[in-house]
């Protein structure tokens, strides 16, 4: 997550430029929504996590019933999400965008990209990097998943063809 001084500053930023915003476009509602309530509000900014008097991380109350009313206005039916799907949806996003790197030639190999996850973003040595990973399931099912968690929006978040 990112820290709470960039939230604003993005937040801010949307906000100036909203009239440019292409309809359906989707919008970052939960740190806009936090960072809009920090303002309005003007109470200390808050990252989603509490603490316990024994220093135990929770979930913030706060956060989590403004998530749950940012959610219920947009009409987001709220679920359970499995494991599994999480790590498809955030390794498969960054698979479509190393693919792209590759077909814009910023990258030579599939497995430059995994250095620079590896040892730019501290991305885990043992899973290899998005790229390879994609390479074990198989490319046909990363499209495949890709195509089933892609937002419906033009062009802009569609995945590539493998």
């Amino acid at each position: 997550m990112g820290d709470l001084a960039g939230l604003d500053v993005g937040w801010r930023i949307r906000k100036e430029y909203r009239h440019l915003e292409k309809p359906g476009e989707r919008q970052p509602m939960i740190a806009d929504g936090c960072a809009s309530w920090v303002d309005s509000v003007k109470r200390p900014a808050r990252a989603g996590i509490a603490m316990t008097k024994n220093r135990r991380p929770i979930p913030d109350p706060v956060v989590t019933q403004l998530i749950e009313q940012l959610t219920a206005d947009a009409g987001i039916r709220r679920r359970g999400i499995a494991s599994a799907e999480i790590i498809e949806r955030t390794i498969y996003a960054l698979v479509n965008e190393g693919a792209k790197i590759l077909e814009e030639g910023f990258a030579l190999r599939a497995s430059d990209i995994d250095i620079i996850y590896l040892y730019g973003y501290g991305f885990p040595a043992w899973r290899g990097g998005p790229m390879w990973y994609a390479d074990t399931v198989g490319l046909k099912n990363v499209y495949a998943g890709s195509v089933i968690l892609t937002p419906s929006r033009v062009n802009n978040g569609s995945p590539l063809r493998c």
